[in-house]
């Protein structure tokens, strides 16, 4: 099983979750709390817990990913347009080009597609 590295402050926010959980379990609060939290988790699997924070990190980093990027890429346009280097045409394309890859890059968030299931029966060969 792969070691998860939590830092206190979530572990403090867990603890303090499952101290309260008996409070919230017979109803006193627990519609504030489902408003007031970042993430619901139902049951009592904790791993489903740090599944939720690997995703969250990983959300994370794609999106910085795709903001640097664009900052780079922009700042680069704008420096060789200035210089008299990159014409309108290509700029353009430039542009267009690199929005599709940041595009292409945040669709890796997206879920994997799961096999068609067949319903009725199988096809004679």
């Amino acid at each position: 099983m792969t070691a998860f590295v939590v830092s206190a402050a979530v572990l403090l926010l867990l603890a303090v979750a499952i101290v309260l959980r008996p409070l919230l379990k017979s109803g006193a609060g627990t519609g504030v709390a489902r408003e007031s939290a970042n993430i619901v988790l139902l049951g009592n699997d904790l791993v489903t817990f740090v599944e939720t924070l690997a995703i969250a990190r990983r959300t994370r980093r794609i999106i910085w990913q795709n903001f640097a990027g664009t900052l780079a890429v922009d700042a680069l346009g704008v420096g060789l347009a200035a210089s008299g280097l990159l014409g309108p045409l290509f700029a353009a394309f430039l542009h267009v080009a690199s929005e599709l890859t940041f595009i292409l890059n945040a669709a890796r968030l997206l879920p994997p597609r799961r096999a068609a299931r067949m319903d009725g029966p199988a096809p004679a060969p």
